[in-house]
């Protein structure tokens, strides 16, 4: 095969299309099309959420229509902040904006394929979905505070090291060394309500970079940043170098409720939360569950714990009292047992099915079992709560004739079960417990057969 000739056809074939104003195939399997020359994504979301605008590219693959205007309202998914969406209107036409994306130097906005395609000329009315980003907002402005308050409880180590901003919810990355504890997780969601309820502005500079971070701006560590960089400050609680979208004051995101706290690598943290409405939702949530609560305990919402305490407690001693019982009727059982050994060869052995038992409460009763018979082999079997199980004992001076491993493997596969262990002590899980009888009997059949030769 000629690669180099043919490499050679599709640049020229790529020029002429370029040319003649044609479709062609970029690297990522997109095909797209110049429809006007000149200035493109300019982004007008700080301002406002609807512009009138022309179209500039005009993309597709196999799925959506891929949009890039000259001016655009919506934002383009980047600094951790998932795109916008809403709708694009072309005369009586709508278009759907299922998500927004920024690739290079373009803000692309994604169409679902419909229909005819976008016209080329003309005019598009651009409209973001107001409510999921004012959403999205929130929850963008709380991880603003939420870094400023892990910062003043936890130490000045701690930077940011990732973020994920939802309409929903929002994700936050940071470096620390251990779990963070309940009482200063309840501090760093005090502090962060606490600056949404004092109604601090939220003011945004375009500044010199150098001048920014010389101010006390925040910027993240692995970051780059051009000379000229978009500062959000939050009166004298956070000053942030960020691009994303903010609200303008902090009382608009109403609450913040932490909702989880964990490790994702070595020396990194994160922290899950809500804003706003889905705050408020949760809240509901967790009135609605404990009011439930308080009328199945027939108790006052003070003093449900004390009530959960009580019974737990009694639930605890009632076990312990069953676990006895259990154990003094396994006791009585394994001494039934003994009645029912018999002799191959040389040896003694014991095949038998005892419902009820345990698999630890099983395994007792093997040990014991090959402790009596001295020289012997003990093949149980049993059904608990639905569940099939074997154990399989065999003394040490017959491991030579019978493999515990090997028996039970043969036991358990009647069942649908599989197991292993030491020559001289193994145990198995069962599926069908139906067969646990014919199983046994396998067992037993193969004792008599290995303690005979």
């Amino acid at each position: 095969v000629d690669l180099e000739g043919f490499e050679r056809e599709m640049a020229g074939q790529k020029t002429k299309a370029r040319q003649s104003g044609k479709f062609i195939m970029s690297d990522d399997l997109v095909k797209w099309e110049t429809v006007h020359e000149g200035p493109h994504s300019a982004f007008k979301g700080y301002e406002t959420l609807q512009v009138e605008s022309s179209l500039a590219f005009i993309g597709e693959d196999q799925e959506y229509w891929q949009l890039v205007f000259a001016e655009t309202p919506f934002y383009g998914e980047s600094g951790g902040q998932v795109g916008d969406e809403g709708k694009i209107l072309a005369g009586s036409v709508e278009y759907p904006v299922v998500d927004t994306q920024k690739m290079n130097d373009r803000i692309v906005h994604f169409v679902k394929k419909a229909g005819q395609p976008p016209q080329k000329s003309g005019h598009f009315q651009l409209r973001v979905d107001e409510k999921r980003r004012r959403n999205t907002a929130c929850n963008h402005s709380a991880t603003h505070l939420l870094q400023a308050a892990l910062r003043k409880v936890l130490g000045e180590h701690l930077h940011q090291s990732g973020s994920y901003v939802t309409p929903e919810r929002l994700r936050f990355d940071f470096t620390h060394f251990e779990k963070i504890s309940d009482a200063d997780l309840q501090k760093v969601e005090q502090l962060v309500n606490e600056g949404i309820g004092q109604a601090v502005p939220v003011c945004t500079l375009v500044k010199d970079y150098h001048d920014a971070v010389a101010g006390g701006a925040t910027a993240l560590f692995d970051e780059k940043y051009g000379d000229q960089v978009r500062v959000v400050t939050m009166g004298s609680i956070s000053q942030e170098l960020c691009g994303g979208t903010h609200v303008t004051n902090t009382a608009q995101i109403r609450v913040f409720r932490i909702l989880s706290e964990s490790s994702v690598a070595t020396g990194i943290r994160r922290i899950e939360a809500v804003t706003g409405e889905a705050a408020l939702a949760l809240y509901n949530q967790e009135r609605a569950d404990l009011n439930e609560v308080t009328s199945l305990l027939k108790a006052d919402t003070h003093q449900v714990v004390q009530k959960l305490t009580n019974l737990m407690e009694e639930h605890n001693k009632l076990q312990r009292e069953m676990a006895k019982a259990s154990q003094g009727q396994a006791s009585d059982r394994i001494k039934e047992l003994m009645a029912e050994v018999r002799t191959a060869g040389n040896a003694k052995y014991i095949v038998a099915r005892v419902d009820g038992f345990t698999m630890e409460q099983l395994r007792e009763a093997v040990d014991k079992l090959r402790d009596a018979m001295n020289s012997g082999v003990a093949v149980l079997g049993a059904v608990h709560e639905g569940k099939v199980s074997f154990v399989v004992g065999v003394t040490k001076d017959l491991t030579s004739k019978v493999q515990a491993g090997s028996l039970i493997k043969a036991v358990a596969a009647e069942t649908g079960g599989s197991g292993g262990g030491r020559p001289d002590l193994a145990q198995a899980g069962g599926k069908d417990a139906s067969k646990i009888d014919s199983a046994l009997q396998i067992g037993g059949k193969m004792v008599c057969e290995l303690l005979g030769k």
